[in-house]
């Protein structure tokens, strides 16, 4: 028997249950569903009584998210390829499911200037069951049925504040070879490359233990570019953020990887591949916690990209 989301639910409602009826529930379950829940939630102990230990990320007896609410928290270039395949008809039919924000960006990368009429419920319902049967497996668990993590946060953040996120995570290689540079104009330079948020980070972070130290970026070798300089801390910042998730549940890799837009999901992908040696991943996982609670302190508001 496979683990799906169904069991994560039921275990969820026998979890609510007083102690001494959830042996009973337990028990009217087939034959190795108990273990395989307790092994896919990481349960420690084998005791039945000890159930209200295994904890989700939300609470799927109350909620689960809707078919439209997982459609609109995809990043709108994820939707590309497929609507691409369809007939000028049924791309106005697909896009009427999209919120105005993705409505724009999916307009502007299809170059489809057709105006979209609004869409009944029904309807709504049935293209985003399409949408995401395009996109996903039966294997992917809802955002509620994800075991408890630290970095389930990150699923409420917009794309930009995860964009914002590998730029922070990038600073650290800055940091590893900024304290080399002697070079006064190009230390200007650089801070001047860098935009306020970094900044802030960067002065957090040399106050620190070294980072973790990856192949050098070659800022003393750097001509000047902010555009290139930009691109590559970002790149650094999701290698870090790849390679410190590298082992989280697949089902939170597949909602994260698709809150990016498409090409930066490909980059985080690429760079699950390769995981690092323990002690480095152990390194990474504090600098990504350490760097979580600075999205009050040093986010600034803004809208998304």
């Amino acid at each position: 028997m496979s683990l799906n989301a169904a069991w994560i639910v039921c275990h969820a409602w026998i979890k609510k249950a007083p102690h001494k009826r959830q042996r009973s529930l337990m028990e009217l379950l087939p034959p190795g569903a108990c273990q395989q829940l307790e092994g896919q939630l990481k349960y420690a102990r084998r005791d039945l009584q000890d159930l209200d230990q295994l904890r989700c990320y939300g609470d799927p007896t109350m909620s689960i998210t809707t078919l439209q609410e997982e459609v609109q928290a995809i990043h709108f270039s994820h939707y590309a390829p497929f609507l691409r395949t369809l007939t000028s008809g049924d791309i106005r039919l697909f896009l009427s499911a999209f919120s105005q924000k993705q409505l724009e960006g999916l307009k502007q990368m299809l170059l489809f200037s057709v105006q979209i009429p609004r869409c009944s419920l029904k309807l709504s319902q049935f293209v985003c069951k399409k949408l995401l049967h395009e996109l996903r497996s039966h294997s992917v668990f809802p955002v509620e049925c994800l075991p408890e993590s630290p970095f389930n946060l990150l699923l409420s953040w917009t794309n930009q504040e995860l964009n914002l996120l590998c730029d922070l995570f990038g600073i650290y290689d800055i940091a590893l070879e900024i304290r080399h540079i002697i070079d006064t104009q190009k230390l200007r330079k650089i801070y001047q490359a860098l935009s306020e948020e970094q900044n802030l980070y960067l002065k957090k972070i040399l106050q620190q233990k070294e980072p973790v130290r990856f192949s050098p970026m070659g800022l003393t070798l750097w001509d000047g570019n902010e555009e290139q300089l930009c691109q590559l801390i970002q790149k650094r910042g999701m290698s870090r953020l790849a390679k410190a998730l590298c082992g989280s549940h697949p089902s939170f890799l597949w909602h994260l990887t698709h809150r990016f837009e498409v090409s930066r999901a490909a980059l985080f992908s690429q760079f699950q591949t390769h995981p690092e040696p323990l002690e480095t991943h152990k390194a990474l996982i504090q600098e990504l916690l350490f760097l979580l609670p600075s999205k009050q302190s040093i986010f600034k508001k803004r809208g998304d990209a």
